[in-house]
């Protein structure tokens, strides 16, 4: 990759970069290199959060141990079924797939990415990626001449107790401007996901706001302007309210 930079994760510190809601777009194995390029790499950079494409480079990885949990649904409740193939024969079937990592996990020499894998013409199901490798993890970011001496001292990256310092008062600004545009109450938002996990044990996700209306009206909300809300926050749908929405009440 031409016109980046490259960041060696530390896998006994904090993370450099966060892949939540970045989306894998190819992937490629070479010379026991594993490679995923995806669309947007997120860090915060005084107090802002800012994305820029590039891959992720796992190094020393050996393929026959990765593995792919694939599912027949986005995963809440209820019953679910799947199917556990190799990294390698999901790079060969899923070539026009997208998978959107939502959460990403960091055990010893395994990388674990949960998330959505999207084809074109069908529902997006929850898929689960195991990736295994005795060397680095490797941020290859395109064009970064733009991050902050802040976050520099000489050429040696801010130490991890002060980036958690500034991350943790940015979270807790982004929180508050967050619950002072609520189009409701925020305790009405909580009632609002108890009532679609306890409907997605028994009605499946027409992908469309039906559930999602039918709260809001009995509640003689806004109907309009909570939608506009949750289309902003992540949600084309009554289950993307639970798995991308919920999650920002929590953090």
């Amino acid at each position: 990759m031409s016109n980046g930079m490259k960041f060696i994760h530390d896998r006994n510190s904090n993370i450099l970069f966060s892949l939540h809601d970045s989306r894998v777009k190819e992937i490629t194995y070479y010379n026991e290199t594993l490679t995923l390029q995806v669309n947007k790499i997120y860090e915060f950079v005084e107090g802002e959060e800012r994305s820029y494409p590039g891959e992720i480079c796992f190094e020393k990885c050996d393929i026959d141990l990765c593995d792919v949990l694939i599912f027949n649904k986005t995963l809440g409740e209820g019953r679910f079924n799947g199917k556990s193939i190799g990294l390698q024969q999901f790079m060969d079937e899923y070539t026009d797939s997208e998978f959107e990592i939502i959460i990403e996990g960091y055990y010893g020499n395994t990388t674990t990415f949960t998330g959505w894998l999207r084809e074109d013409g069908k529902r997006p199901v929850t898929a689960i990626m195991y990736i295994w490798n005795s060397g680095d993890m490797v941020y290859k970011v395109k064009k970064i001449n733009d991050l902050k001496q802040q976050f520099y001292k000489g050429e040696k990256l801010m130490n991890k107790f002060e980036k958690r310092k500034l991350l943790q008062e940015y979270q807790v600004k982004q929180m508050e401007e967050f619950e002072e545009n609520l189009p409701m109450e925020k305790k009405l938002f909580y009632e609002l996901f108890d009532y679609l996990n306890d409907k997605s044990e028994t009605v499946e996700c027409n992908h469309d706001f039906s559930l999602t209306n039918e709260f809001l009206k009995d509640k003689n909300m806004d109907i309009e302007k909570v939608i506009e809300f949750l289309r902003e926050n992540g949600a084309g749908c009554d289950c993307e309210v639970i798995f991308n929405v919920e999650e920002k009440f929590e953090e």
